[in-house]
């Protein structure tokens, strides 16, 4: 591991960039999101700076950098087209002990910015130490479909109720306990779509848990057209239901550890090793081939298009 990944916090903090252009506008934008105080230094200014500089929400020094542009700062971005003057920003910030970055200049940097995947307190990076930005985007794509939109309820959820929990269970291995239960795979879930959970069941440990039973269509004209929320169902199932009709790609998608089990029939009756796996708090995930899931009993709750068909009719 060539750089320590780490998270600054800069919200009301000075952030110094040298340069005016759209890559300047870029990184601008990300130190905006994090609530950073910014000035800006470049001779010209592209539209989208310009803007944010004539209504006072940045400043703006107009003209060549001078090292004295970096008093105050506590973080330094260099993403100017000249090479001289990035080396010049690099060389001042390091004789300062500022944290810099130089855009397209590695060897020039103290830290690099990531590729990011944001999901309100929920934040993944991806670098390659700044060989392949490329490469980096293209692993967050991946990633991003993985984590879905939705996941920061659960962050939302942990960081609300942190502080009753800690009240409530002051030993380190019962609130550990407690977090993995709140976190397990059907709670979060749950918690993605919109529910929040009960916290005083929750600190009762004899509370037993819920399980949960959801069908997922997988379209027969194309069995590799599932949802992203398909796959994120079968990647936290413990227990998948399929028919011998099933395609064997399609198994691929739960997760290692899942038991599978082939039901004769799937989606006219209830297998009971379901039934005793619900009862267990446990996710079951049934797939069936395109119209079979309309025969699932109606405890069982479709996803994909035939939960719209559903909805639609009302």
């Amino acid at each position: 591991m060539e750089y320590l990944p780490i998270f600054l916090k800069l919200d009301g903090r000075l952030a110094v960039l040298i340069g005016g252009g759209d890559v300047a506008a870029r990184k601008l934008e990300l130190l905006r999101r994090v609530g950073a105080r910014i000035r800006v230094v470049a001779p010209e200014l592209g539209a989208d700076i310009a803007a944010l500089a004539a209504s006072g929400r940045i400043e703006y020094r107009c003209g060549s950098f001078v090292p004295d542009d970096l008093e105050g700062a506590e973080l330094v971005i260099a993403a100017t087209d000249e090479p001289l003057v990035n080396q010049a920003v690099a060389l001042a910030a390091r004789a300062r002990h500022l944290p810099v970055n130089v855009v397209d200049a590695p060897d020039l940097c103290s830290f690099i910015m990531p590729a990011i995947i944001d999901r309100g307190r929920v934040v993944a990076a991806v670098s390659t130490g700044g060989a392949s930005p490329v490469l980096a985007r293209l692993i967050r794509a991946r990633i991003e479909l993985a984590l879905p939109h939705g996941i920061e309820r659960l962050a939302e959820l942990a960081a609300s109720w942190r502080d009753r929990v800690k009240a409530a269970l002051p030993e380190g291995a019962a609130r550990r306990r407690f977090w993995e239960r709140l976190f397990a795979p059907i709670s979060a879930e749950r918690i993605i779509e919109g529910e929040t959970p009960d916290l005083a069941a929750l600190l009762d440990a004899s509370e037993p848990p819920r399980g949960r039973l959801v069908v997922v269509e997988v379209p027969r004209h194309d069995p590799e057209a599932l949802t992203l929320r398909a796959i994120r169902l079968l990647q936290s199932a413990d227990l998948v239901l399929f028919d011998a009709d099933m395609p064997p790609e399609i198994l691929e998608f739960a997760r290692r550890d899942a038991r599978r089990l082939q039901v004769a029939g799937l989606g006219r009756v209830t297998p009971p090793e379901a039934a005793a796996a619900v009862a267990e708090g446990k996710l079951v995930v049934g797939l069936a081939l395109g119209a079979a899931v309309r025969r699932f009993p109606h405890s069982w709750l479709p996803t994909g298009a035939e939960a719209k068909r559903r909805r639609a009719a009302g």
